[in-house]
């Protein structure tokens, strides 16, 4: 004969599934849990709406796993980013500094040259501009995720789009000494986006690639149907004397943020891959 737990028992035997379901680190943790709960209740008849309530208690705890690893990797790259945009605001800060202090030290030596002066005071123009740069770039992550950028969309050839981006990040490549380039391109594919965003987006995965390459890379930039998306990517090959980027560099800091976030407006989700180089792409609906 099969013995009925009392009630004092089932109150037992729930409070033990929640408290072990509620510290699991697994969602099959949470499944075992609840599953030795089941087995202690038995087979009776009031077991059998103790084991709807169990079933619903595991429902509630592998979401519960599933958020706490969400929440996890959200804290993750949210720290990664912290990391990132202290990194790049401390050089240009540097920078700033060091040349106003040289500047002060010049003219308290009352040895003032004209040429250092325009020198240093260039060096600090520029380190204020990348400052700058950077303030408005957190600025806009913060709408984007906020929900507060409106997109103006309007059918666009994707072709156009590439070649506008490579046009316009032609004296950045340059400065670098990177090459870039037109890739596989399919001239007939029409996507409804924010142009000025789109391209923007094209932007950041070009620097972010010529950065990463550096002297002597190659980035090549294309868009090609596929099925009834169409596939935007940037493909950074590294010189041989190039280092695969980490995941935490791949991520690219708040500039692939940014882009990330434009392109989930737009409705598609963006990829980064370096098992074999560096290949960015993400997909739109097509027109």
């Amino acid at each position: 004969m099969v013995s009925t737990p009392s009630p004092t028992d089932l109150l037992t035997i729930f409070a033990t599934a929640i408290g072990r379901a509620r510290t699991a680190q697994s969602v099959e943790e949470a499944r075992a849990a609840i599953g030795s709960a089941a087995d202690a209740v038995g087979a009776s008849t009031e077991a059998a709406s103790a084991k709807v309530l169990l079933d619903a208690i595991e429902q509630l705890a592998v979401e519960s796993v599933q958020l706490r690893g969400e929440l996890a990797a959200a804290t993750r790259a949210r720290e990664s980013l912290l990391a990132s945009v202290s990194h790049d605001l401390r050089n240009p800060l540097n920078t700033f500094s060091m040349s106003a202090g040289l500047l002060r030290d010049d003219i308290e030596r009352g040895d003032f040259d004209p040429t250092r002066a325009a020198g240093l005071t260039s060096r600090m123009e520029r380190a204020s501009a990348r400052m700058q740069a950077l303030i408005e770039d957190l600025i806009e992550a913060s709408h984007i995720d906020a929900g507060k950028i409106d997109l103006a969309r309007r059918q666009e050839r994707a072709a156009q789009l590439v070649r506008d981006a490579l046009s316009a990040s032609k004296s950045l490549a340059s400065e670098r000494r990177t090459t870039i380039r037109e890739d596989a391109v399919e001239d007939d594919v029409l996507v409804s986006v924010d142009r000025p965003r789109l391209l923007e987006v094209l932007g950041r995965l070009i620097a972010f690639g010529v950065k990463m390459t550096g002297e002597g890379g190659l980035v090549r930039v294309g868009v090609i149907r596929r099925g009834t998306r169409a596939v935007f990517y940037a493909h950074a090959d590294l010189p041989g004397t190039a280092q695969v980027p980490s995941p935490d560099e791949a991520r690219g800091g708040l500039a692939l943020l940014i882009a990330r976030g434009i392109v989930a407006l737009h409705g598609g989700v963006m990829d980064v891959d370096t098992t074999s180089g560096l290949r960015m792409s993400f997909a739109l609906d097509t027109e």
